[in-house]
């Protein structure tokens, strides 16, 4: 018996800006293991780590050409 679905499977290469490699997926990963760490020890994100977060972002944006 032949299987009713088909699907078909096509990859393809995105190009990628070498400063995202470089430089954003580490800001990104970075990030997220220091907001893991802030939510596993504290459970909550009070206003200084608020205000810590925020300057951090802030700080990013200015820093994209």
């Amino acid at each position: 018996m032949e299987n009713p679905a088909h699907f078909r499977v096509e990859i393809y290469t995105v190009p990628v800006a070498d400063r995202f490699l470089t430089f954003d997926l580490l800001i990104m990963i970075a990030a997220s293991l220091v907001l893991t760490a802030v939510l596993l020890t504290r459970h909550v994100i009070g206003r200084g780590m608020g205000f810590v977060v925020l300057t951090g972002y802030v700080a990013y944006v200015w820093s994209t050409p």
